[in-house]
């Protein structure tokens, strides 16, 4: 039985900007699997914003990340995974 691949969060530079000010989106990336995928909603689902700047963001994330039981290792092989998936296809 297949598991579930684990994932992290980063800040990629995601950004929306209300009333003149950049609110910055955290995006999920998942090991083994090429890309990522900035947490803008869905439908009725809205965006998520972890911050006014990249610095808060990524530190909100690194929280997340470590919150859910990810190293900082861990978090490397996850995103190293996934470019190593991007590259290959």
């Amino acid at each position: 039985m297949e598991s579930e691949p684990r994932y992290a969060y980063q800040c990629l530079h995601e950004t929306d900007e209300i009333d003149g000010v950049r609110h910055f989106i955290p995006c999920l990336i998942k090991e083994n699997v090429g890309g990522y995928f900035p947490m803008r909603g869905r439908g009725e689902a809205s965006p998520w914003y972890w911050g006014t700047s990249h610095e808060r963001c990524q530190e909100l994330c690194d929280q997340q990340n470590k919150e859910m039981g990810l190293t900082d290792v861990d978090v490397m092989e996850i995103v190293s995974s996934s470019i190593r998936a991007q590259n290959t296809n």
